[in-house]
């Protein structure tokens, strides 16, 4: 405001203070009722209380009290605006930041040159004692021991007949079969207590033998050297609270590891690394993929674009000044690929926990992808898919 135009104002509240409301001198000067007041202070005009009619300061009362709702009103109304218009912006500086990609060259691959590659798959969120009914989640989805055991089956199934089709085009003689955790749903939550057909001890006995089955299979059927990098989920843990130092130690999938270790010591195709904190790093041709469950330093509460926008935000703050290439994951239940991640899926889908909190349908799905070695980079990734 002007020199000029704040004598004039000053002159106005002057000349009715005392005499008017400050609502009606607000509305003379174009000033809110607590600017006048505030004004009127500072021209030393405050001494004592304004001395109206008992109908005037009725009328005073009830413009001051509009004033207030409106204000109120204003408030809320723009508070959703700005707040939206926030994670937009977030939004827009995500999908616009740079990123530091490793150019590739372009190579003519000769005829009859055959190209070599590394299989990874990731097995994460079985869930395998927790039943769901797809009466009560209103989702064409079933899961009980019978159907967790027979999507298993399938998984394994999936990934050597994989393994067989990328054969054809090239040399595949390493599987990265990375162990994500949260195999069973144990007894963190106790409002899926109703829901769990065993109790954690038979339920980490059921998983252990699936896994033993599933990695002879493949084995069997083909001529694969198996590396088993490992981590613990939230799930399976012993504890109330999560002790991050420690948490591997109380986790009874750490149980289920040592176990695969010790049934398949004497094959030397099968390599397992046990977990020994909440990541596991693995080279593949001089790339970086780290393996983790997904629970830890991730946060997702809802919002403009999913899942996916908070998920890229945090990684590109967190790995930023390291040298990682891509980061595989479980936890989220949701199957998304990106050229910084991965997200694997669940092999028990959509559950009553998940309608519970209100996230969006998903059905049950586990990750394959290969690592090129002449072009050091993800090519073939597709969901290994199950009936719901």
């Amino acid at each position: 405001m002007k020199t000029k135009e704040r004598a004039n104002v000053d002159k106005v509240i002057q000349a009715n203070f005392g005499k008017k409301s400050y609502v009606e001198i607000g509305k003379m000067t174009g000033l809110n009722p607590e600017a006048v007041r505030s004004r009127a202070r500072r021209m030393g005009l405050t001494q004592g209380k304004q001395k109206l009619s008992v109908e005037k300061q009725v009328e005073v009362d009830i413009l001051e009290t509009k004033s207030s709702r409106k204000l109120k009103e204003t408030s809320q109304k723009y508070s959703y605006i700005i707040k939206r218009n926030e994670e937009l912006e977030k939004l827009v500086d995500v999908l616009n930041a740079p990123r530091e990609y490793q150019q590739g060259k372009i190579v003519t691959v000769k005829s009859g040159e055959q190209s070599e590659a590394t299989a990874v798959a990731l097995l994460s969120d079985w869930h395998i004692e927790e039943m769901v009914k797809s009466s009560t989640i209103l989702y064409n989805n079933n899961y009980n021991l019978e159907i967790a055991k027979q999507r298993a089956e399938e998984c394994f199934v999936g990934i050597v007949k994989l393994l067989k089709k990328e054969q054809l085009h090239q040399k595949i003689d390493s599987l990265v079969l990375a162990l994500l955790g949260d195999f069973i749903t144990g007894n963190i939550h106790q409002e899926e207590a109703p829901n769990l057909q065993l109790g954690v001890a038979q339920a980490v006995c059921f998983a252990e033998d699936l896994l033993i089955k599933g990695i002879q299979y493949i084995l069997d059927n083909t001529n694969v050297n198996i590396t088993c990098p490992c981590v613990v989920g939230n799930h399976s843990r012993i504890t109330p609270k999560v002790y991050v130092s420690t948490e591997k130690d109380n986790s009874v999938e750490t149980i289920i590891y040592y176990h695969l270790k010790k049934h398949f010591e004497g094959n030397k195709r099968f390599e397992l690394i046990m977990p020994d904190g909440q990541e596991r790093l693995v080279e593949i041709y001089g790339l970086n993929f780290l393996f983790c469950h997904g629970h830890a330093g991730f946060r997702y509460s809802g919002g403009v674009g999913g899942l996916y926008v908070p998920l890229r935000r945090a990684i590109m703050t967190r790995y930023n000044k390291q040298q990682i290439d891509t980061i595989c994951m479980g936890h989220w239940h949701t199957y998304i690929q990106d050229s910084l991640f991965i997200v694997n899926g669940s092999m028990i889908g959509y559950s009553n926990f998940a309608n519970f909190i209100k996230v969006a349908p998903e059905d049950p799905t586990q990750t394959f992808f290969l690592v090129d070695k002449r072009f050091r980079r993800r090519t073939v990734t597709v969901p290994i898919c199950f009936k719901a």
